[in-house]
């Protein structure tokens, strides 16, 4: 169908009735206008007869939020208004006129279209410019801004604070003799930056990682007291800072050595944090978010506030939950939201090589090769087979261990590791977990050794 001239006006005057619902598309709009006014009008025509003339339909040209303003000087953009050779008395040559002319603003539609005083014809935000370029909303207006590229941000650095441990709780730090075969680490490092910064670092990884024995190194290294907490289901902050007791007849509030812990220089782990309850967290949130925490049945009943001292450390462990780690739950957000995350990786071929021979000085260097070649196939195995279970330096120090104190090479593998298959239920994987140690040694070798 072809619209005349006059068909065409009226046909923009009854839009005029429909721009609150600006959503509609040209086939909507037809079929509103063949209801209301029995009036039949090709869709298509409409979309290009009006978007020729300047009235957009449909959502992709209504509802933009482009801020134009009454009295606003803009420039009328020409190329749209000639992009089809096509007259239409009244409206087309109002456009042609107008195009690449500078106009004033007399009124701002809802739908962001805009009228000028030589005409009442509407048009779209995207049909004018403002200031030699095209109108942008004002929240995305972005100034040019020269950015000196040869400065850098000075990096700050860590105040190492001084502190003093009073005597009853000095027996708590960690003994030199247990970090002799320590491996240093990176990994190290970025804890101790974490608990100076007086972060709660939550450290995650496989088992046997070193998570644990790392936070205990740095309060060594700082001499704090270390105080290890292994979380379960049932597990209650509430009850670490003590509980009723009945003392001459009387019940009595008995506090516990943790509020001393946590009143003085300390580090406080919490291992296994993912195997607390939802409903068990919530007292850790006000203890990491305000450093106090209140608990009722203390002072006798009276209830009392107990407040962090500034140089006590709270740090957390967990494995997360994982095809090979299937226990604990996943913390929700409003207790992670509280902490830093530190994912510690597993041991390296040479930190390996290092740990071992630290651990086993005696120990000649191809003894040594041969057990980390046979642990480092394991952990391929196990991951190319999707067996649910995890090992780790662990295993291969058992596996040492008993071969070093005279059990025989093929006993010592099967109870230091290849067993673990057993144990969840997968016996069949265990041939697999030995072809490994005869590819390793040799079968002749492992009868022998």
């Amino acid at each position: 169908m072809f619209l005349t001239d006059k068909e065409l006006c009226n046909v923009r005057d009854r839009l005029e009735s429909h721009r609150v619902t600006t959503s509609l598309t040209a086939r909507q709009i037809c079929t509103e206008i063949r209801k209301q006014h029995k009036i039949e009008l090709d869709p298509s025509t409409v979309r290009h007869r009006f978007k020729t003339i300047g009235e957009p339909i449909g959502s992709k040209f209504y509802g933009t939020g482009i801020k134009l303003k009454v009295g606003m000087k803009v420039k009328v953009v020409g190329d749209l208004a000639k992009r089809r050779n096509v007259k239409y008395p009244g409206i087309i040559p109002s456009m042609l006129d107008l195009a690449g002319t500078e106009q004033t603003i007399e009124e701002v539609k809802p739908s962001g279209c805009v009228t000028f005083k030589v005409t009442g014809f509407q048009w779209h935000p995207d049909w004018v410019e403002v200031g030699g370029g095209k109108m942008k909303d004002e929240k995305d207006e972005i100034e040019d801004v020269k950015i000196d590229m040869s400065k850098l941000t000075p990096k700050r650095k860590i105040e190492i604070r001084e502190f003093e441990v009073p005597e009853e709780i000095k027996s708590y730090i960690p003994l030199p003799d247990l970090f002799e075969q320590y491996i240093t680490r990176p990994i190290d490092k970025r804890l101790a930056v974490h608990y100076e910064l007086g972060f709660y670092p939550l450290t995650q990884g496989k088992q046997g990682t070193g998570k644990t024995f790392s936070h205990m190194y740095y309060a060594y290294k700082r001499g704090l007291p270390f105080f290890l907490f292994s979380c379960h289901e049932e597990f209650k902050l509430e009850k670490l800072f003590g509980d009723k007791t009945i003392r001459d007849g009387t019940i009595r509030f008995q506090e516990t050595e943790f509020v001393i812990a946590i009143q003085n220089p300390s580090v406080i782990l919490f291992d296994e944090i993912n195997a607390l309850s939802q409903a068990n967290t919530y007292p850790f949130h006000a203890l990491l978010q305000n450093r106090c925490l209140f608990i009722k049945d203390a002072n006798d009943g009276k209830g009392r506030m107990y407040h962090l001292h500034t140089e006590c450390r709270i740090g957390f462990a967990q494995n997360p939950k994982s095809a090979k780690y299937i226990g604990g739950n996943i913390r929700a957000s409003n207790f992670l939201g509280r902490c830093t995350y530190i994912t510690y990786p597993e041991f390296t071929k040479k930190e390996l090589h290092e740990a071992v021979k630290l651990k086993y000085p005696d120990m000649t260097e191809q003894d040594r090769t041969m057990f980390i070649e046979f642990y480092k196939g394991i952990l391929e195995c196990i991951d190319q087979s999707q067996l649910p279970v995890d090992v780790s330096i662990r295993q291969l120090n058992n596996i040492i261990n008993l071969w070093l104190h005279g059990m025989p090479l093929k006993h010592a593998l099967e109870d230091g590791l290849s067993s673990i298959v057993e144990a969840i239920s997968q016996p069949k994987a265990k041939d697999a977990l030995w072809r490994i140690a005869e590819a390793t040694w040799g079968i002749e070798k492992i009868k022998k050794l």
